[in-house]
């Protein structure tokens, strides 16, 4: 019996013991945020900012890699595809890359330091897609399949939204040009 005794005494004192460490803990953190606060005037709002800014950029970078990487990579086989079908299969991945690493850049970018960047990569994939084009369009001509036929309007459409992403307005003479051109396609 006083073996239990003592056992439940020792049991009780352990608790006592991490309840007292877990409060000395507790004061040491507010204590540390309040002399931040006090004499940087750093709130615990503002440390959260922080990280969370530190979070956003690196998601902004990941997406940035994605986009240089994998976009890329993307736009290359849709360019090297001598199959249409291949070539509406890159085009596709690519487009749904651009999509979504766009977006977390276009999010995360509130002083638009990051448009420059998405500008550049958008200038080059319109240059493939006109090349992509003018050898469709031939093959199209030559060959109607319904898969030449996709390919080109799927590559008009893309271009369109390229345009638009510039700024270019839905009825100036370019995409007014490109609406032309997908008309002779049905």
């Amino acid at each position: 019996m006083p073996e239990l005794q003592r056992q439940e005494d020792d049991h009780k004192r352990q608790n006592e013991k991490s309840e007292l460490l877990k409060s000395s803990m507790e004061k040491l953190k507010e204590r540390g945020e309040s002399h931040l606060r006090d004499r940087y005037g750093f709130s615990s709002d503002f440390l959260a900012k922080v990280q969370s800014q530190e979070r956003a950029m690196e998601l902004c970078e990941k997406a940035m890699e994605t986009l240089a990487d994998d976009y890329v990579e993307a736009l290359v086989q849709f360019k090297e595809a001598t199959e249409a079908t291949h070539a509406l299969e890159a085009l596709e991945k690519g487009e749904a890359l651009w999509q979504g690493e766009a977006s977390i850049i276009r999010y995360f970018d509130k002083e638009g330091g990051e448009a420059q960047f998405l500008n550049g990569i958008r200038e080059q994939t319109f240059v493939v897609l006109q090349d992509r084009l003018e050898t469709s369009a031939d093959t199209c001509t030559q060959h109607p399949t319904p898969e030449n036929v996709a390919l080109c309007l799927a590559i008009l459409s893309v271009m369109d939204s390229v345009l638009g992403e510039m700024g270019v307005p839905p009825v100036s003479p370019e995409r007014e040009r490109l609406r032309d051109i997908a008309r002779a396609f049905v």
